[in-house]
Parts: C-alpha cells; sequence; structure tokens
C-alpha cells in the first residue's frame, strides 16, 4: 500500500476522533507544531522512526517533552499510537492530507502564486481577491518572486497549474510563428 493512500486513512481517522470541525482546526495547530518538531529534531524523528526501539522508551521520551503534556488528549493518544504502529514516518503525509481535507471543507485552494515582479502587500492583495473571483474559491498561496518569468504570474495548485507569465506568453507566440512559416 502507498504511503499516502496509508496517510489519507489515517488522516481520515484522525478526523473522525475530532468529531467535528472546528475541534479538527483546533487540533489541527497542535499537529503542526508537532510536525514542525519532528522536522527539527531528526535525532528524534530517527530515534521514533528506529523499529529496535522499543515502544515503552519512545512513549517515555515523547512524553518528557515539554510541549507534549499541553497537547489535546486526542492528538497525544494519535501521535503515540503512530508510534506504537510504527507509522510516524508517515507523519508528514498525514498532515499533508489533513491540510488537503480541511481546504476541500472551506472550498479554499491551497498552492504557490509565483509572480514576475515583486508586489506590495496590498498589490498581492488584489491580485489574489482577482484570482479568487475567477476560480470561485478561497485561495491559500505561499507568494514568491521569480523573475525568470518576465512579468505575469503563475499559480501552481495542487492539480492545475496557470501561467498567465510573459515567459509563457512569449513562448506561445513563437510557436505560432513556428507553424506559419
Amino acid at each position: 500500500m502507498s504511503v499516502r493512500i496509508l496517510a489519507e486513512r489515517y488522516a481520515m481517522a484522525f478526523v473522525n476522533v475530532c468529531k467535528d470541525f472546528p475541534r479538527l482546526r483546533e487540533y489541527m495547530e497542535f499537529v503542526d507544531e508537532w510536525s514542525d518538531f519532528l522536522r527539527e529534531t531528526p535525532k528524534v524523528r530517527k530515534l521514533l522512526e528506529h523499529p529496535i526501539t522499543p515502544f515503552q522508551k519512545k512513549r517515555n521520551i515523547v512524553e518528557r517533552l515539554e510541549n507534549f503534556s499541553r497537547y489535546p488528549e486526542e492528538v497525544q493518544k494519535f501521535i503515540l499510537y503512530l508510534i506504537q504502529k510504527e507509522r510516524i514516518d508517515c507523519f508528514p503525509f498525514i498532515v499533508e492530507a489533513l491540510h488537503k481535507y480541511i481546504a476541500e471543507q472551506e472550498d479554499v485552494i491551497r498552492g504557490t502564486l509565483r509572480l514576475g515582479t515583486e508586489l506590495s502587500p496590498s498589490a498581492q492583495e488584489k491580485v489574489i481577491k482577482h484570482l479568487e473571483k475567477q476560480l470561485g474559491k478561497k485561495l491559500q498561496v505561499k507568494v514568491e518572486t521569480d523573475p525568470s518569468l518576465l512579468g505575469g504570474m503563475v499559480l501552481h495548485t495542487e492539480n492545475k497549474i496557470l501561467d498567465a507569465s510573459v515567459r509563457n506568453n512569449f513562448k506561445k507566440f513563437l510557436q505560432q510563428l513556428q507553424k506559419g512559416v
């Protein structure tokens, strides 16, 4: 079974544990914090992923972590369950699946918006609002500047790329010229 499919199953199990959407949104703060912790502390992550280390030792380490005790009980149990089942290595994919689920529920498109030139925050907001109006959905994007676009923008989402860059328009123009010759 692929890691992504497995991650989606664990993510949906966690959604069911949360029982309602507002609680899921609240718990995601702690899930994201744990995900960041695992990414920033590779030694701890490797220890928790190691199949030879007994679960009780892993549990003792996790429970002694300063921030873990303030996590809601459901989040603690979920993390410990993943450690016990030796699935903590799937955690980044589970978090990704949870964010995807939340975005779908909120009718939000997540992605990256690459701009050909740097824009002020208010101009960026206008561009995002225009795209939201065009797409009919709310956008949650990370904005990057990419001078190689020569101007315009490219929106990368999970399953689409909308390219309105000068570079892409120029490339299309050249292709049309070559066909006509």
